[in-house]
């Protein structure tokens, strides 16, 4: 069933408490303060100008009982455009405090606090290594340097709510160049069942689902080539599907950055990842899992000299 919104103006909620919860510090906030942290929230969304607000309120006015809950999602940041809009739904589950230590900080910062609140490492990736929350409802993808991942949230927002993406909860950029982007929990696939995704997306069946993340996500990879240095492209493979508790297939993480060349440069003419990046976009490219993976000590050591060199 369709979701039923209701409109709310801003200037019509701030002299009231609207389910036992005082809106007039929302007025206060202004740039990227996060006053609103202070109130009784549970769970919070963030990212400034083109993406959406959300957080979750706790209806009761004392802020303990788990009773329903209602989420207020702020549709612009500044007045006179700023309204609400309420619906009635299952609250997602991304620990406010988390996500207020984690704005400004560095990835290793990050994964501490991630650590210190009962997550643990589920996967490491080429660039990421992935935390389980403690309930296991979540997974925080956190990267010290991020190329390709931006383009697939950005996917996942285009299509909120398509069957065969993720929920994104929480996507934020980390100091020195890092990401930290928290979802759903996912589930591995058989090979049998990755393969046969594989075959839908390569089908191009207009009545297919997956026909519609494939078009949007070859217009991205287009948008992504002009723009993103070392641009890799879209790459469907068998690791790129997974599926929730209920069983539905999702597709993750579908776009790539050349690594191996990015990292052949740092250690042989790192004045070109110098021309490329900002130094506060590469400050962590040393420290992306493939490398602690993979890389003998001689070859950390030649990367670190050319990140140094250009430092």
């Amino acid at each position: 069933m369709e979701e039923e919104w209701a409109w709310f103006p801003l200037a019509e909620l701030v002299e009231e408490e609207w389910a036992g919860f005082p809106l007039a510090p929302l007025v206060e906030t202004t740039g990227t303060s996060l006053p609103l942290l202070e109130l009784a929230l549970i769970g919070c969304q963030l990212a400034v100008h083109r993406t959406r607000f959300a957080f979750w309120l706790r209806l009761d006015a004392s802020g303990f009982a788990p009773v329903a809950l209602r989420s207020v999602i702020l549709l612009s940041w500044l007045p006179p455009d700023i309204r609400y809009r309420c619906v009635q739904r299952e609250p997602r589950l991304w620990n406010v405090s988390v996500l207020d230590a984690v704005q400004g900080l560095s990835h290793r910062e990050a994964a501490g606090r991630l650590l210190a609140d009962g997550w643990n490492v589920c996967g490491v990736g080429d660039w990421a290594t992935v935390w389980r929350s403690p309930d296991g409802a979540q997974v925080a993808r956190v990267s010290p340097f991020e190329l390709a991942y931006g383009v697939f949230v950005e996917l996942c927002r285009r299509l909120e709510g398509h069957p065969l993406l993720p929920r994104v909860d929480v996507d934020v950029p980390l100091r020195g160049g890092g990401r930290l982007t928290a979802m759903e929990f996912l589930l591995p696939v058989e090979r049998e069942e990755a393969a046969a995704v594989i075959q839908r997306w390569d089908t191009v069946c207009s009545g297919d689902p997956i026909t519609q993340v494939r078009v949007e996500a070859e217009r991205l990879d287009a948008e992504a080539a002009s723009a993103i240095p070392y641009w890799g492209g879209l790459d469907l493979n068998r690791n790129n599907v997974m599926k929730d508790a209920s069983g539905q297939f999702k597709l993750v993480d579908l776009f790539f950055a050349e690594g191996a060349k990015i990292y052949r440069l740092l250690r042989n003419d790192p004045a070109q990842i110098a021309a490329r990046f900002t130094p506060d976009q590469r400050e962590y490219m040393c420290e992306i899992a493939f490398i602690a993976r993979q890389s003998t000590p001689e070859e950390m050591a030649q990367l670190r000299a050319g990140a140094e060199r250009i430092a």
